[in-house]
């Protein structure tokens, strides 16, 4: 089976051109447009009163220990930008909770994909706890070194 780019990137896996290894990349010389540059438009406590997280998909049989992927819808009714710049350093994140204790507050990381203006799904990144039994996964959006918008949804899990 031949592997297309989709099988190997995803959209959030965004880095600088530095990033790339110059054996098997190469970038023609010429004026490129940096993507992802917008910053907020309003204080990021503002901001964060407007926005959700749905967690669109749960699967079944999640492994202790393991990692994979929540489909997530985030939806911002702010009527602004929320940015997915680099420099913002904003990331979907998440944190586990277990009969209403704190399991772990700070997961893995997921960049934003896009500015979302009104709603956009996307995949988000997580490691399940290391035993096994029911949690609350509680998906969030941190700005790092800034804020945490602690937007309050919990999902049940069960953990394998």
């Amino acid at each position: 089976r031949q592997m297309c780019i989709r099988d190997r990137f995803r959209r959030f896996e965004i880095e600088s051109h530095d990033f790339l290894n110059p054996r098997f990349f190469e970038l023609k010389k010429g004026p490129y447009k940096k993507l992802n540059t917008s910053g907020f438009e309003m204080p990021i406590e503002e901001m964060a009163k407007h926005v959700r997280i749905e967690v669109l998909d749960v699967t079944e049989g999640i492994l202790a220990n393991d990692s994979n992927y929540f489909r997530v819808s985030v939806i911002n009714e702010s009527g602004m930008k929320l940015p997915s710049s680099l420099e913002e350093k904003i990331n979907l994140c998440y944190h586990w909770y277990k009969d209403g204790e704190l399991v772990e507050w700070d997961g893995v990381r997921t960049r934003l994909e896009v500015d979302i203006y009104n709603e956009y799904s996307q995949d988000m990144k997580f490691v399940a706890p290391e035993e096994p039994g029911i949690y609350e996964l509680v998906p969030d959006i941190v700005v790092e070194y800034k804020a945490w918008f602690n937007l309050g949804t919990r999902i049940e899990v069960e953990i394998k």
